[in-house]
């Protein structure tokens, strides 16, 4: 409709200034008829009622070609991307997939720097700290400190500008991205879902059976009305518009919790659901995940208070790591300002 509202109104614009210009025309001949022969006026006349036609498929063809050349402006740009590392290492994923890694989930930065692009600064800056296997561990800080860059750079959606690192000891940046992203579990902030069933967008490869998705709902307290045999066939409709913004949200941590990854990573899961479901889901992670190692990036101070370890990050460096306990003690940390401000 834009389109062709445009054509109409430069037609309309076009036939308004042919018709200027034959008025002067046609006053210019009468002014000037001294000048003017029969023969010359029947040619101009003849040729400037076509102006309007002829100009106009001229200015067509240059708008055709100006967007088509668009698409040739993006193919250029397209072929200049920064690929990706390879997806597949042959030997060394055949290795570890052997080995069914990771057995433990544990997680440790060596002097990690990142930047988002070359010429930047770094957004990360040679942080170091280690994860034991199992543990849960909250990332917390002021805006812009770093948080959600580490979930991005554990899935090597970032790649290092220095340093390394470790899950299980192996180098991430030596095996492929297949391989790690697949072992890999994220509850991103914002849902996403797709049109189809309830069953297809928690278990899409329909590797669990109804029993255990049921149960899981149960436990993170997905509320429904229907019964537990047709809640399967519960048509979700494109981006989960039927739900609500909770209910798309647990969904997806119903999703995650199904996969039993040794490392599950939720950047901010929480943020859209009120603090009664999210003690429920903390209880389910907790059962579900006890074997797991959780990072989670904290909306709320008190989602991660009760976690094995707290990660404080400032300006894209580790201020503070230790339990919770430790940095609520001590008034001259900066996780104890966090909290104290985050129950006033």
């Amino acid at each position: 409709m834009i389109t062709r509202g445009t054509n109409v109104w430069f037609q309309e614009q076009f036939k308004f200034v042919s018709i200027i210009y034959l008025t002067y025309l046609v006053l210019r001949t009468i002014l000037d008829e001294e000048n003017v022969t029969a023969q010359s006026c029947s040619i101009v006349f003849t040729y400037s009622v076509l102006l309007q036609e002829y100009l106009g498929n001229i200015f067509n063809r240059c708008a055709f070609l100006e967007n088509d050349m668009v698409s040739m402006e993006r193919c250029c740009k397209y072929m200049h991307i920064v690929q990706e590392e390879p997806s597949y290492i042959p030997e060394m994923d055949d290795k570890l997939r052997e080995q069914k890694w990771p057995q433990n989930g544990e997680i440790e930065f060596k002097d990690f720097s990142v930047r988002y692009r070359p010429g930047l600064d770094k957004v990360l800056k040679k942080i170091n700290f280690h994860i034991q296997p199992g543990e849960k561990v909250g990332v917390c800080g002021r805006t812009g400190s770093g948080k959600s860059t580490i979930c991005l750079c554990l899935f090597r959606i970032l790649e290092a500008a220095e340093g390394q690192i470790f899950i299980d000891n192996i180098d991430i940046s030596k095996i492929g991205l297949d391989l790690l992203r697949s072992n890999l579990t994220i509850i991103p902030q914002d849902p996403c879902l797709m049109e189809g069933t309830l069953k297809y967008n928690i278990d899409p490869f329909n590797l669990t059976k109804n029993d255990e998705i049921i149960q899981i709902l149960k436990d993170i307290g997905f509320e429904y009305t229907e019964t537990d045999d047709k809640i399967m066939d519960k048509m979700i409709e494109q981006g989960g518009s039927n739900l609500s913004v909770g209910q798309k949200q647990l969904v997806c941590i119903a999703r995650a919790l199904l996969r039993k990854s040794k490392i599950v990573v939720m950047d901010e899961a929480t943020a859209n659901i009120d603090m009664n479901t999210e003690q429920i889901i903390q209880k389910a992670l907790n059962l579900v995940l006890e074997n797991s190692t959780v990072i989670t990036v904290a909306h709320r101070i008190k989602t991660i208070i009760n976690y094995d370890k707290i990660l404080v990050l400032d300006a894209g460096e580790v201020k503070e790591f230790d339990t919770p306990s430790n940095l609520i003690k001590d008034e001259n940390s900066l996780f104890h300002e966090l909290y104290t401000k985050s129950t006033l």
